[in-house]
């Protein structure tokens, strides 16, 4: 069964719902609906009557509390305002929804409910008494609501309810599929740790990083001063003749940027390496 929606629903606290708040079934001629909006509109209007002379199907605290306390309340003025200029709910479903209830109806509150998913549930009655296996209930069904032109259907279903709701295998059914992903993720992740240990960082191991960090800073300057030495030695013993002196010089400037950029990708590796980089050793 398809449940229509509507952005909002004014519960109560005014006898004149603005049509901001609603797009459909707002005004109809000069009568305004109240409530107004889709979802409101088109409630599920079928009845089911318990026709077993030994058991009752009681209709009343099937909505939530919260609903049935703060929630839906019936706006100021009312049933009169009902007489002027207002299409109000027992007029758009004689025999379903009383005048005296009006937004109290609870039948009515469960319906605003909107579901979730486009196939659903929604309690009609309860039935307090004990039932054994194999005992037979009898309903006499009026049915109003027309679920032919969008294709839908609808079902009247007995079933058990509890602190945490009706029967549901849907989420019975997500709870065992994310119980096994879990448990699976469990085992994958206890097998690595088996075969291939993370080592956890001990302060020999840090010390020992802090060592070859700084031998790699000292080979860098050797490498340096070796570098400038060369160049100066070029210089000193190199000729004297202008193009051969301008290429020196233009080889010494490549040399130095080629030297600098060693140098900047040798301190992100090492620092990569000491930050922990490297999965053997960690803080």
């Amino acid at each position: 069964m398809d449940q229509h929606h509507n952005d909002h629903l004014d519960v109560g606290t005014t006898a004149d719902p603005t049509p901001g708040y609603c797009k459909y079934y707002v005004k109809d001629g000069d009568d305004t609906y109240l409530p107004c909006g889709l979802m409101a509109n088109s409630m599920f209007n079928d009845t089911f009557k318990l026709m077993n002379p030994d058991l009752e199907m009681r209709e009343d605290q099937i909505a939530w509390e919260v609903d049935r306390t703060f929630r839906f309340r019936n706006p100021d003025g009312y049933p009169e305002i009902c007489d002027d200029n207002y299409l109000c709910l027992y007029e758009l479903y004689p025999g379903i929804i009383s005048r005296e209830d009006g937004f109290k109806d609870e039948h009515f509150m469960v319906w605003m409910r909107a579901a979730a998913l486009d196939t659903f549930m929604n309690k009609y009655g309860r039935i307090d008494q004990d039932l054994k296996k194999g005992d037979t209930l009898t309903f006499e069904v009026t049915a109003r609501f027309v679920v032919e032109p969008f294709n839908g259907g609808k079902a009247l279903i007995v079933t058990t309810n509890s602190w945490i709701g009706g029967k549901n295998s849907f989420m019975g059914l997500a709870m065992v599929i994310v119980g096994v992903i879990i448990l699976v993720t469990a085992f994958i992740m206890t097998v690595k740790e088996m075969i291939c240990p993370r080592q956890l960082g001990t302060q020999d191991a840090i010390r020992m990083k802090a060592e070859e960090k700084n031998k790699a800073e000292e080979t860098r300057r050797q490498r340096k001063v070796q570098a400038v030495e060369h160049l100066d030695e070029e210089m000193a013993t190199g000729d004297d003749d202008e193009p051969k002196k301008e290429a020196r010089e233009e080889g010494q400037r490549e040399s130095q940027v080629a030297l600098a950029d060693n140098e900047a990708k040798e301190d992100r590796k090492d620092s990569d390496t000491y930050l922990g980089g490297d999965e053997g050793v960690s803080a």
